[in-house]
């Protein structure tokens, strides 16, 4: 599951970096309110983060809507 969330994460961020016209290879970026690419990677990022928590069920890391 871990490989799956670390592809699923570097497709979001080039598709982020594509749809505001960065560069893939940036190391800080700041996106526009409007890339739904960029809230999407934010949004699995905390999730990975709170599934490699002891006390979190990793099994459930994406059971909420990515919208």
């Amino acid at each position: 599951m871990k490989q799956n969330a670390k592809r699923l994460l570097k497709a979001l961020w080039i598709k982020a970096c594509r749809f505001d016209g960065i560069p893939i290879d940036s190391k800080f970026v700041v996106f526009s309110k409007e890339n739904h690419y960029a809230n999407r990677h934010n949004k699995i990022s905390r999730l990975v983060l709170a599934g490699s928590s002891k006390n979190h069920d990793s099994r459930n890391v994406f059971s909420i809507p990515l919208t």
